[in-house]
């Protein structure tokens, strides 16, 4: 079941993570960010710690490339105020659909009920912009000891 994605789709970036597939330690990271630069920080980040990170612009797409292929993903990372398909809609998708690996949200801001939400969907951690690289590798580092 760990095995890296045969292909970047159309419209979705990917980290070179060399560590990351079968026997590498590496984690398969999909990121859903509806901004560019978020979305470039994220792969830059997560694929020089050596995971294959695959990005999308939001969280219809996200969905899809879930959808197209239910075992490509360990981790994911969505922002939470996104146009369409939002943060806490993808994560109930994903939750729906029988995704158990671990899911990190990153926003601006969430209030009390929306943060109650995320966590009867067993968010593993909610970041809160501005974030920085140490608190993303920790987040992820948490999800992989699970």
């Amino acid at each position: 079941m760990n095995r890296a994605p045969a292909h970047v789709p159309p419209g979705a970036t990917a980290g070179s993570g060399s560590a990351a597939g079968p026997g590498g330690g590496g984690l398969r990271i999909l990121c859903a960010d509806d901004t560019r630069a978020c979305r470039r920080l994220m792969e830059i980040v997560l694929a020089r710690a050596g995971h294959a990170v695959t990005c999308v612009e939001d969280g219809q797409r996200a969905h899809d490339l879930f959808a197209a292929d239910p075992w490509g993903f360990d981790v994911v990372v969505t922002d939470h105020h996104m146009p369409g398909l939002d943060g806490l809609g993808l994560v109930g998708k994903l939750r729906a659909a029988g995704f158990a690996g671990g899911i990190i949200v990153v926003s601006a801001g969430i209030d009390a009920t929306e943060a109650a939400r995320y966590r009867s969907l067993n968010v593993n951690r909610i970041l809160l912009k501005p974030i920085f690289a140490e608190q993303v590798h920790e987040a992820v580092n948490e999800i992989r000891r699970v």
